[in-house]
């Protein structure tokens, strides 16, 4: 009983025992003697506790210590001294004290933070688990030991019946996944099948599906089926045109993968998707004319050049090289933009007849481009807002623009008619500019005509006949501002009527504004010219139009000009009357 106090009180507390009894005496009856187990942990706490008493007054002091600096039972430290000491030939107290505190650290270590210290379930377990606490709660550490090893014991037995169930759940998995990995074979091949009839949306559906099938066990390969999925989307959207929200989703969903791939593991496949992502903002920046995304997709371009190249992925390297040479002359980069172009031409084979030709046609818009800059008035549709007046030297940019869409033409025209045939219109175009910032009227008769001849072809519908149209009335307006003729005016105006009937205000609204502004101008002339108020009347709507269509478009570039023109116009019509009668002979 005195040790007990001692132990329990932590050294704090140790009874003085004075005693002249001569037999052991029991009061009123014999003590129940306990039985089994719990006989067994008492006996090894009896022992203990008697076996502290024979402890060295030295050793007992360093018990002690250890105990308190690291707040530990002393019952508990006296078993393992005891452990300690069994295991040597002759006492070393020294060596026995830095072995005891070594323990005595690590047991606080691990009592510190526990690992999985819940009670089993399993009966045994929990009996078992049960008497081991009790040992160690009685300092019986050996006898805790010895209930620990029955419970290994009894968890060796349950664990080589789970390991049975787990190799016949392993066995029925590998099949559930080889037979979900056919499954999503076959909703590839229906994707390839959907690809070869033109059904984009079947095409993605089924790439998603084959997705959903290997998520579980193949997250690369899954990762592989989304992305052809929104590819095939994208596509769409590009090719059948009018469902612009596609561009943002897509964006959205190559950011996310993105995130799932690991550069330096798969760079090839980080370099794929960084290269779609530039195409996707690229696409997106187009419709929203959003200058952030211009930014994105230059870094997502350069970030795919990085890994790429045309010998190692020519897709990947073209569609990130042609994004990069694209944005740079939208965000006025132009001379990185023509630097870019370069690289797209020389990295390019000529047997590439489309990617080649996209190459040159990039290069002549840089240039187009970089004439405009040094111009007066370098949007596209604003040539007319005033005199035509380009600073001197431009006419060399306008030139070499024409240049490379002639060489354009030539690579395409055996295998790309349409294309073939929208490089001749732009080079006539550029031909026209090249004559208007000489100032030189036989070389913008001369491109008017070659556009004339341009447009005589067959273009076939939509967009393939829109964008030449387009092309042919801005040179009809060119050279019939410059020229003052009015016949041409009304001709360049019937070009973009045609071209609206095909962009409309809901499909293609940056060229519908565009048309419309470029209409106010030219009925703002014939009015004026004509003393016609229903013209005016109808300029001050086209620019109506076209401000209410540029509000997130940003016609032709020049906004605020647009507004000031139709204030212009609102002014000259509310001061036609009196205007036209002082005027009259």
């Amino acid at each position: 009983v005195s040790q007990e106090v001692y132990v329990d009180t932590g050294a704090r507390q140790l009874p003085w025992t004075s005693s002249s009894l001569s037999r052991v005496l029991y009061f009123g009856r014999d003590a129940d003697a306990p039985t089994g187990d719990d006989a067994q942990i008492i006996d090894d706490r009896r022992k203990l506790l008697l076996d502290i008493a024979t402890v060295p007054q030295q050793s007992k002091a360093y018990v002690e210590a250890v105990a308190a600096q690291e707040d530990l039972k002393l019952a508990d430290l006296y078993s393992m001294l005891e452990v300690i000491n069994s295991g040597k030939g002759s006492a070393d107290a020294t060596a026995t004290h830095d072995q005891l505190l070594g323990v005595a650290k690590r047991v606080r270590e691990v009592l510190d933070d526990p690992i999985l210290s819940g009670a089993p379930t399993d009966p045994e377990l929990a009996r078992l688990d049960g008497l081991a606490n009790k040992a160690i709660a009685a300092g019986a550490f050996k006898l805790a030991f010895g209930y620990r090893q029955q419970e290994a014991k009894r968890a060796a037995a349950i664990e080589n019946r789970l390991d049975s169930q787990q190799a016949q759940i392993d066995k029925q998995q590998t099949e559930l996944n080889d037979t979900r990995r056919e499954l999503a074979g076959v909703y590839a091949r229906v994707a390839e099948a959907a690809m070869y009839t033109l059904q984009p949306d079947a095409e993605a559906a089924a790439y998603n599906r084959a997705a959903k099938q290997t998520a579980l066990f193949d997250p690369a390969l899954s990762l592989k089926f989304r992305l052809r999925a929104v590819d095939a989307l994208v596509q769409r959207a590009q090719q059948q045109g009018g469902d612009f929200l596609i561009y943002p989703k897509a964006v959205a969903a190559y950011q996310d993968m993105l995130e799932q791939v690991d550069r330096d593991k798969d760079p090839r496949l980080w370099a794929d998707i960084q290269s779609k992502l530039a195409w996707g903002l690229m696409l997106s920046a187009g419709a929203r004319e959003d200058e952030k995304m211009k930014h994105d997709a230059v870094a997502a371009a350069s970030a795919a050049l990085s890994i790429v190249t045309p010998q190692t992925a020519y897709a990947d390297w073209s569609r990130a090289q042609y994004v990069l040479v694209r944005e740079l002359r939208l965000l006025d980069s132009l001379e990185p933009a023509q630097a870019a172009a370069a690289v797209f031409l020389d990295g390019t084979p000529r047997s590439d007849t489309f990617d080649w030709s996209r190459g040159e046609q990039e290069y002549a818009n840089d240039w187009i481009e970089a004439g405009r800059a040094e111009s007066q008035y370098p949007p596209i549709v604003t040539f007319a807002l005033g005199p035509i007046s380009y600073a001197t030297g431009t006419s060399v940019a306008f030139a070499k623009a024409a240049d490379a869409f002639a060489q354009a033409a030539t690579a395409c025209r055996s295998t790309n008619h349409e294309l073939y045939q929208q490089m001749l219109e732009q080079e006539a175009y550029s031909r026209v500019l090249e004559g208007a910032a000489a100032h030189d009227l036989p070389t913008m008769l001369a491109g008017l005509a070659e556009g004339r001849e341009g447009v005589t072809g067959d273009y076939g519908k939509g967009t393939q006949l829109a964008y030449p149209l387009e092309l042919f009335g801005d040179e009809l307006a060119m050279v019939g501002k410059a020229i003052d003729s009015q016949p041409m005016m009304r001709e360049a105006l019937a070009k973009f009527a045609q071209v609206e009937k095909i962009f409309t205000e809901t499909e293609g609204e940056s060229d519908w504004a565009m048309m419309r502004g470029a209409e106010g101008v030219l009925l703002s002339t014939i009015g004026e010219e004509n003393r016609d108020r229903s013209s005016l009347q109808a300029a001050i709507q086209a620019y109506s139009d076209a401000i209410h269509g540029d509000q997130e478009l940003n016609f032709g570039g020049d906004y605020r000009r647009a507004i000031a023109e139709r204030a212009a116009t609102q002014s000259l019509l509310d001061s036609a009357d009196g205007r036209w009668q002082a005027l009259t002979p």
